[in-house]
């Protein structure tokens, strides 16, 4: 239905409820149902009640819950975008109401049946049902809300056009050509008799109108059927007018979504950077997740090493917070870059079977596995001369003095070096740090 003023018995129902409103200034928008009431009216619940509460005298409290739960946020003064909410109460504790920006205007669910628009003071004030508005709740939402409202409208009027406009224009048309084809034979058996001097002229004259006004009607209704017929005018702007609603609403989704945080995955939440009501900034973490899944250890590896690495090598680990427990894990991804900064590569190794203890960003010690063999020669690498140059030596023993003897080296690892030639198992090796140089006499003195 229409807009339209309240009645007298309206009228006078309302300021017997609400003795300051202006019910001259009130429209009724349209009838409303017992199925739902006026908090469900707010947030567009229009089949069931919302009033999940057993005391019929609820607090603000309670309302700030329900309103927050359906993602409005606490206003701290008044309100008036579409989809802003403002509650009536007697007292913070016994609250009474809620009216709703619909189309622009303040809207209640008044009494079981209608729909009225009105201003927040017409119900309010001394001796009014609902008291005083005492709270306004903001819905960010309220572009996306509107938007999916014009395009339920624009879907209306398609259907509206195609169940109704169309089928009563062709019924029109088939009215307007029987009455074309009646004018037609009237004005044909009135041109004969005046022909043959049995009618006068102004009856031909007024068969003629009617026949004239008759085509006329047919022609309108001919072009009301194709206006409203697919391709027509009022059809296309129609259909113009929902693609242009959907469109609106693609967008109204898009800005929602870049308003609502998501988690990319499953996981525990480990940082929060904001609180609620805050401003989000750009480039500001607002939330840090540790995801679900498998765990894995980030390291940074010089890049000397890069060649001994392989995806697959299995390694042990230990965390610094419990460094006398160590636990399985394997290299999983290389970068293929190289942070020049630090002259490292980033690798990555997946745990399968991770210790209770390991938390996020937890610092751990890693050895990787890059090469093993069993039943080999091996010196301390403090007894390996020049190690990185190429043509390692070891301090070694003949004829009781100490001598330079050539090496080639094998697998290295942190304290111990593989010696694939040059020494034999009992050779004597002399650490760095003994201090003995090359051809000073010493004994050794083996454990």
């Amino acid at each position: 239905m229409s807009p339209r003023p309240l009645t007298p018995q309206e009228q006078a129902q309302m300021l017997h409820d609400f003795p300051n409103a202006n019910v001259a200034a009130m429209t009724v928008l349209g009838p409303a149902s017992s199925t739902y009431n006026c908090l469900a009216w707010t947030l567009n619940i229009l089949n069931a009640w919302v009033w999940p509460w057993s005391n019929p005298n609820v607090s603000r409290a309670q309302f700030d819950a329900l309103y927050q739960a359906h993602h409005y946020t606490i206003a701290g003064g008044p309100v008036g975008g579409p989809g802003d909410v403002a509650a009536y109460g007697i007292s913070v504790n016994d609250m009474t109401h809620g009216a709703v920006v619909y189309g622009g205007q303040w809207t209640s669910k008044l009494g079981a049946w209608l729909l009225v628009s009105h201003t927040l003071a017409d119900l309010a004030g001394p001796g009014s049902l609902y008291g005083y508005v005492n709270r306004y709740y903001d819905y960010p939402h309220a572009s996306a809300k509107s938007a999916q409202g014009a395009v339920a409208q624009a879907e209306a009027r398609m259907r509206q056009l195609a169940e109704l406009t169309l089928p009563s224009a062709k019924e029109a048309l088939r009215q307007a050509q029987a009455t074309l084809l009646n004018a037609q034979q009237t004005y044909d058996r009135t041109s004969q008799l005046a022909s043959n001097g049995y009618a006068t002229r102004a009856a031909l004259d007024e068969a003629q109108k009617t026949l004239d006004v008759a085509l006329a009607q047919k022609r309108a209704a001919e072009f009301q059927v194709f206006t409203a017929s697919p391709g027509g005018s009022d059809s296309v702007m129609a259909e113009t007018q929902l693609n242009q609603a959907r469109a609106n609403l693609d967008t109204a989704q898009s800005r929602l979504g870049y308003a609502t945080i998501l988690a990319p995955r499953d996981g525990v939440l480990i940082t929060r950077n904001v609180e609620k009501g805050a401003v989000a900034q750009p480039g500001k973490a607002l939330l840090v997740l540790a995801p679900a899944g498998d765990v894995q250890l980030v390291l940074q590896i010089d890049e000397r090493n890069l060649g001994k690495l392989a995806l697959g090598q299995t390694a042990l680990a230990s965390a610094d917070a419990y460094p006398d427990r160590r636990f399985a894990a394997v290299v999983s991804y290389i970068n293929p870059g190289v942070d020049i900064s630090r002259a490292s590569v980033q690798v990555k190794l997946t745990v399968k079977d991770p210790p209770d203890y390991l938390r996020q960003d937890m610092t751990v010690s890693v050895d990787i596995e890059v090469a093993a063999r069993r039943d080999t020669l091996e010196l301390p690498v403090r007894s390996v001369h020049d190690l990185t140059s190429g043509q390692p030596w070891v301090l070694g023993v003949k004829d009781g003095r100490a001598a330079k003897i050539p090496v080639r080296v094998g697998i290295r690892g942190n304290s111990h070096v593989e010696i694939v030639a040059g020494l034999s198992a009992g050779d004597v090796a002399v650490p760095q740090s003994s201090g003995v140089v090359t051809g000073q006499r010493f004994r050794a003195v083996l454990p």
